[in-house]
């Protein structure tokens, strides 16, 4: 099975390189207490790309929007793009690309650089105006909506709600995985999806594993979002699922985690793909608390497969 659904992906596009190295024997002459490093580096799509890459694992497609810096890092994503077989409507704004550098040495995280993010203004509106174009361009062809905010760029209110407004005028399943920063500009959308710490810090409720408190900030998101389902990714805890006052804990079926980068990004593509396929909110976010566990046992920006998936539900329901 797959989904064959069309997504679009709107949001804070970015790129993510690892360096993996060892230190040398030899002596740096530029400066002898300084090791020299022999490491390889590897890129991988980031922040709504790698949303939208999560999508086109499970079979879907999808047509990544987004601004990235007419510079070496957005040429490299805009190959990865091609290499993954994302539709990439890709747009300049006059910034840089933003980079997560990620430096290993002997097996051990040693080091992160954020590049590109020195100039965190909005984009202009005048961008903004033109992916809104493309977008009503092409909004028959899409069965479902994410909005991926990083808090970087891309979303302000009237750009946020202008989207959210052409999705339900078609009917169209829309979900935000906003920063709290951010969470008004979300107003009226099919999902809501922030995990535990950003849940807490929009409600000013204190998270904790317990019913009452998760239906009480459930209930606090969904009053100033209107948006029909919140969803509370929880870590080791699973997901919580809070739709017209029910609601489900949804247990993690990770048995270890080895890398939980991008593991958001994983369950949002898998609950909208299956919102989307027209499955109800419990199935859906039942599969992508599936998929979430499966991706945080594999290291880096990594994705799971619909095959995974089924073979993970085989393995537990034989019958």
């Amino acid at each position: 099975m797959e989904f064959e659904n069309n997504i679009a992906v709107i949001g804070d596009i970015m790129l993510d390189r690892f360096e993996e190295g060892k230190i040398a024997i030899r002596k740096n002459p530029e400066n002898p207490d300084v090791p020299i490093v022999l490491a390889e580096e590897k890129f991988f799509l980031g922040g709504a790309a790698n949303v939208a890459r999560n999508i086109v694992s499970l079979g879907a497609r999808c047509d990544l929007y987004g601004m990235v810096g007419d510079d070496l890092y957005g040429h490299e994503i805009a190959r990865l793009c091609d290499l993954e077989n994302i539709g990439l409507k890709l747009f300049f704004d006059n910034k840089p690309t933003i980079l997560k550098a990620r430096i290993f040495i002997n097996g051990e995280y040693k080091h992160r650089s954020d590049l590109g993010e020195t100039d965190l203004k909005k984009i202009s509106l005048e961008t903004q105006e033109k992916i809104l174009e493309e977008l009503k361009k092409n909004i028959n062809n899409y069965q479902g909506i994410i909005l991926s905010d990083y808090n970087k760029r891309i979303f302000s209110y009237y750009f946020t709600q202008e989207i959210i407004k052409l999705a339900n005028e078609h009917n169209i399943p829309i979900l935000a995985d906003p920063k709290p920063a951010n969470i008004d500009f979300f107003k009226n959308c099919s999902v809501v999806c922030p995990n535990k710490k950003e849940a807490q810090e929009i409600t000013g409720i204190s998270y904790f594993n317990n019913e009452d408190v998760l239906f009480k900030i459930g209930e606090r998101i969904k009053q100033r979002t209107s948006s029909k389902y919140i969803i509370i990714t929880c870590g080791e805890d699973g997901a919580y699922v809070y739709y017209d006052g029910k609601s489900k804990m949804e247990k993690t079926i990770a048995k270890k985690v080895v890398d939980s980068t991008g593991a958001g990004d994983t369950y949002a593509a898998v609950l909208l793909c299956g919102l989307a396929s027209k499955l109800d909110i419990f199935k859906s976010t039942e599969i992508a608390n599936i998929a979430a566990g499966l991706v945080v046992q594999k290291y880096g920006t990594a994705t799971v497969s619909m095959d995974e998936i089924e073979r993970h539900i085989g393995q537990e329901n034989p019958e």
